[in-house]
């Protein structure tokens, strides 16, 4: 069975963050220190968080996330260890890592059994889940796994 779930706050956020810098920029027109400014502030805000938005989907032999412009799955006996924390999940193999958003980003009619998945799969493989690691705060892009 897979379970997919979505992250809708961060591209719906990020898109809107996107439209008001559009519009911000027409409203400041002439000034370019300001419209530089606002599209600095408020566009990469909301294209950091459009770029992070994923669908996470898991299945048997392991995880996905899927990105804007990026493809990452792990399977679960690579799994050495996972944490957590800054609103990313960060999968650590011999061979790299992926991070994910993290669950308070998840949304969807899948996401308990998504949930149930991953404890029942970190649990029957034994690896350790780190809550508020400030190392899962700071890794915030993927190292090719496939």
């Amino acid at each position: 069975m897979r379970y997919s779930v979505r992250t809708p706050f961060l591209s719906w956020f990020g898109s809107g963050a996107l439209v008001f810098t559009l519009f911000l920029i027409v409203a400041a027109w002439g000034n370019w220190v300001v419209v530089l400014g606002l599209a600095a502030i408020f566009g990469g805000c909301g294209a950091v968080l459009l770029f992070t938005s994923a669908e996470v989907s898991g299945d048997d032999a392991g995880l996905s996330v899927v990105r804007i412009g990026s493809r990452a799955r792990v399977r679960w006996q690579e799994l050495e260890r996972v944490a957590e924390g800054g609103g990313n999940l960060v999968f650590y193999t011999k061979a790299g890592r992926m991070t994910a958003p993290s669950f308070e980003f998840w949304a969807g009619p899948e996401k308990g059994n998504l949930l149930a998945l991953l404890q029942s799969k970190l649990e029957e493989r034994a690896v350790p889940l780190r809550f508020g690691s400030l190392r899962a705060m700071v890794h915030v892009g993927d190292r090719r796994i496939t």
